[in-house]
């Protein structure tokens, strides 16, 4: 279960006067989440396992809340196409560089799709 941070105080529109979310257990660390923000560098060894993973395949593709503007994360969309694989887009926001070639794109925000999805996978009952 994924702890909910949403009742912390912080600034969500990323204003001048950014207050960040204090770590609830510490107390002084920041809370963020487990992302690559704009910016910042890409963990070379996740790239590594990410590449290992790319060479092995996948039986599907689910591409969630990304704009899919970064080869990293296209080429793994890419890749299940051409194995025939399942592919699918998860993203509210306009059409991605990989929304013409998924077999299925969903409109919807990150949380809501991966709640229904949870509780189809937990129930294997249709909840969308």
């Amino acid at each position: 279960e994924v702890e909910d941070y949403s009742d912390l105080d912080y600034n969500k529109r990323g204003e001048k006067d950014k207050k960040w979310p204090k770590c609830p257990r510490c107390k002084t660390g920041m809370l963020r989440p487990k992302v690559v923000l704009f910016g910042e560098s890409l963990d070379m060894t996740k790239l590594r396992t990410l590449s290992k993973q790319c060479d092995l395949g996948f039986d599907a593709v689910i591409s969630v809340g990304t704009t899919s503007v970064f080869e990293y994360i296209a080429y793994p969309v890419h890749l299940a196409v051409q194995a025939d694989k399942l592919t699918v887009e998860v993203n509210p926001g306009p059409e991605t560089p990989v929304s013409d070639v998924v077999d299925v794109r969903v409109p919807h925000g990150a949380a809501e799709f991966l709640d229904h999805l949870a509780q189809l996978l937990l129930t294997r009952k249709q909840v969308l």
